[in-house]
């Protein structure tokens, strides 16, 4: 399934044919792909890189002409500027927060792994740690899947699927 562009409609699982019939239609483009029109891969090539001297767009239409033209004058702009700067700020302190996130996710883990060493059960643990006794009983459950008190990060990954 390599397609430059997917279709879908909104169409009942059970009664082939039996559509919703709402015009509701879906498309799903992949910027990876080289099968489909020239234009539409030229489009989504532009499009992944930006860059009308890309050797990958095979058709340079008026369209994509004029859409390189306006891309062209938003990163000239000191507006787009800003908005990057905004953007890259807003992804920072996210990435911090999840950091944080992660961080008191590991030392809860820690804190169970070590109770569990001293044979503690999910109930006493969550009432001890003052933590939701769901949440417990799935990083024990994340431990026992693991088969080491040692090893966090994995214990980690597995809690987290």
């Amino acid at each position: 399934m390599d397609q430059a562009l997917y279709t879908f409609t909104e169409q009942c699982e059970e009664i082939s044919g039996y559509a919703l019939g709402d015009g509701t239609t879906k498309l799903f483009l992949n910027m990876e792909s080289k099968n489909g029109t020239p234009e539409l891969v030229s489009l989504l090539q532009y499009i992944r890189h930006t860059d009308l001297e890309n050797p990958e767009i095979v058709v340079r239409d008026p369209r994509l002409i004029r859409l390189d033209r306006i891309v062209q004058e938003v990163r000239r702009s000191e507006e787009w500027e800003d908005i990057k700067m905004n953007l890259i700020e807003y992804g920072v302190e996210k990435g911090i927060q999840q950091g944080m996130q992660q961080g008191e996710s590991k030392k809860l883990i820690q804190m169970v792994c070590r109770k569990l060493q001293k044979r503690k059960d999910p109930k006493k643990i969550a009432e001890e740690l003052e933590e939701d006794e769901n949440v417990i009983e799935r990083i024990c459950r994340a431990v026992k899947s693991c088969g080491t008190y040692e090893d966090w990060e994995q214990i980690y990954r597995i809690w987290k699927q």
